[in-house]
């Protein structure tokens, strides 16, 4: 499949393209190297680089947010599970914000 028939148009120079999912594994090899050169130990809270995500909150359905039991760690973060959502949306209002509307 390609851009005209995807979108309906061609591809120009200027061209944006999601490719959050392709450096997924590009980021996971780069945080074992430094794991196996013991620069970087997986069990690391990961408030450490990232201070906003000290003290996490979890909604357990539909009750309020409360204290985590416990930190998130680097391994929970290449494990996918830490919890974090991704919140974007690719549904047709994310293409018309990002892509423009499609004729």
């Amino acid at each position: 499949m390609n851009s005209r028939t995807q979108w309906g148009r061609s591809n120009a120079q200027e061209c944006l393209f999601d490719i959050a999912s392709m450096i997924k594994p590009v980021t996971a090899i780069a945080t074992m190297m430094l794991a196996g050169k013991k620069r970087l130990l997986l069990d690391t809270p990961t408030s450490k680089f990232l201070p906003n995500y000290k003290n996490p909150k979890v909604r357990i359905e539909s009750s309020a947010p409360r204290p985590a039991r416990r930190e998130i760690t680097v391994r929970d973060l290449l494990n996918h599970t830490s919890g974090i959502n991704d919140t974007r949306s690719h549904t047709e209002s994310f293409r018309i914000r990002h892509l423009g509307r499609v004729r």
